[in-house]
């Protein structure tokens, strides 16, 4: 998948006390969110807990 590709390059500059989940997975979770019509930052929090074991 192009978009999973494309997300492998970004580098993670948060502390290593920041790093609960990967940026990638991060990332992924904010463009799904937001492709589901999640526009608000609680959103797409409340979007990646109801679908985390997806």
């Amino acid at each position: 998948m192009i978009i999973i590709e494309q997300l492998k390059k970004v580098k993670d500059t948060r502390s290593h006390i920041n790093q609960v989940y990967p940026v990638i997975k991060v990332a992924f979770v904010v463009i799904t969110a937001m492709l589901c019509g999640q526009n608000k930052w609680t959103d797409i929090k409340d979007f990646g807990e109801g679908n985390i074991d997806w």
